[in-house]
């Protein structure tokens, strides 16, 4: 009765939960404090369970990452290609993804805390890096064109200024979700500026690289 029931468990309980499990644990005590055991325990199964999906804590969290990482991508996708047919200039189209993408970030605070915890751990190696969606033939499209209208190469974009406005931008998403700046409507147009500023010295810096 007892295999049956585990059996169950593990039908019911998918990769999915154990990432849910695993964000809201770092989100609420720090990388430190997942552990297989725990995770395990909160999504209602043992431990063994859990291995048949993950080869341990370093595989979950970084597929929990991933998951993160591929949700953001493609809505960043999404939205660009919505815009890009909206008849608004450049910077317009540019400065509607980002508000997308920031207000992912503000409304999903559990995901927005495990990514800065995460982030900035040793298990964000150069092997994970390369397995973001940025990385992939997804992005060509949009680095190709980012590099045609800003200037610089599709590879600088892929694995460069994408990445850094996005650092910038999470960063702040951690300091208002934690109460150490209040959000309001002149906060978030005060940082698209600094945004769009860091975007225009991208175009600069690697026009004058290349003269």
């Amino acid at each position: 009765m007892q295999q049956r029931s585990e059996t169950v468990s593990i039908m019911r309980v998918g990769k999915k939960r154990y990432i849910d499990e695993t964000i809201e644990v770092t989100a609420e005590r720090g990388l430190e404090n997942v552990t297989v055991r725990r995770i395990a325990g909160k999504a209602g199964v043992s431990e063994a369970a859990l291995y048949r999906h993950f080869a341990g804590k370093e595989d979950l969290v970084n597929e929990s990452f991933l998951t993160i990482d591929r949700e953001i991508s493609q809505l960043f996708l999404n939205s660009f290609y919505s815009n890009s047919y909206s008849g608004g200039g450049f910077e317009d189209v540019l400065k509607a993804v980002w508000k997308e993408v920031f207000a992912f970030l503000l409304k999903e605070k559990s995901k927005t805390l495990f990514m800065i915890r995460y982030r900035f751990s040793s298990l964000f190696t150069d092997d994970v890096r390369e397995k973001r969606m940025v990385c992939g033939e997804e992005f060509t499209p949009v680095c190709r064109t980012l590099a045609e209208k800003l200037g610089g190469t599709e590879e600088y974009y892929r694995t460069y200024a994408i990445s850094y406005v996005f650092e910038v931008t999470i960063l702040f998403s951690e300091k208002i979700l934690l109460g150490r700046l209040p959000y309001s409507t002149e906060l978030e147009d005060s940082l698209w500026n600094f945004i769009i500023n860091i975007i225009r010295t991208f175009s600069e810096d690697t026009l004058t690289a290349k003269a």
